[in-house]
């Protein structure tokens, strides 16, 4: 009798431990599915921010390709400047070895 009272207890016991021990691996499993739900935002953040800096760096990329366009036209434009200040020096000499040799 004292066996028998002995051996429910236990099996009661072994139930309600089993029962807790499957309570804990559903709230895991809940948790650890948070936990990639989690994870997956970081991740898609973690993405969008990287797209973003490589949107940015294109941007700077073409902002510098534009100085350096805007800095060849201003070369160019002071080699023509140069090159009519040559003309006319040029002009002016002519015209005054001219017409020295006029007089």
């Amino acid at each position: 009798m004292l066996f028998n009272i002995f051996t429910n207890d236990t099996d009661k016991w072994i139930q309600f431990t089993l029962s807790k021990f499957a309570d804990n691996t559903k709230e895991g499993e809940k948790k650890s599915e948070k936990e990639k739900e989690k994870e997956k935002e970081k991740e898609k953040r973690k993405r969008e921010k990287e797209k973003e800096k490589e949107k940015e760096k294109e941007k700077e990329k073409e902002k510098e390709k534009e100085k350096e366009k805007k800095e060849k036209r201003k070369r160019k434009e002071k080699e023509k400047e140069k090159e009519k200040e040559k003309r006319k020096r040029k002009k002016k000499k002519f015209i005054l070895k001219f017409s020295s040799q006029v007089e």
